[in-house]
């Protein structure tokens, strides 16, 4: 049975790779979490990954994480988008540098309990995230 799960965390895998990565997501029927935290990536990658979460490409991924990385703003928009498209069925976990912003179903600031992950896109999301 093909891995559910792949962790490449810590691996200074940098824009390249996490982009070499992104490529074979939506070929991976099996794989259902990908966690990529503190891999020097940035918004290239970000942008990588958000077209290989897209439905019509096949991609069944339900938890990505990328904390601890240099995503910016739209980076993190991006990624936004594609949870949104995947409508509850994906969780996007990225941490940035400066503060933590929770984000609920609709985009708006959470300001309750964190709810469970797998019925919400979760965001962790510094304002400034990826400069410095």
């Amino acid at each position: 049975m093909p891995p559910q799960s792949l962790n490449l965390s810590w691996n200074r895998l940098g824009d390249e790779g996490v982009c070499a990565v992104a490529g074979g997501v939506p070929q991976s029927a099996a794989l259902r979490e990908l966690h990529l935290s503190s891999t020097s990536c940035s918004d290239e990658a970000a942008f990588a990954l958000t077209r290989a979460l897209d439905l019509e490409a096949g991609s069944v991924l339900e938890v990505l994480s990328l904390d601890g990385n240099r995503i910016g703003e739209e980076g993190l928009r991006a990624l936004r988008g594609a949870a949104d498209a995947r409508e509850g069925a994906l969780s996007v976990i990225a941490t940035g540098l400066t503060g933590t912003v929770f984000l609920d179903d609709e985009g708006h600031p959470w300001s309750g309990p964190l709810p469970g992950a797998s019925s919400t896109k979760v965001f962790e999301a510094a304002q400034g995230a990826g400069r410095g």
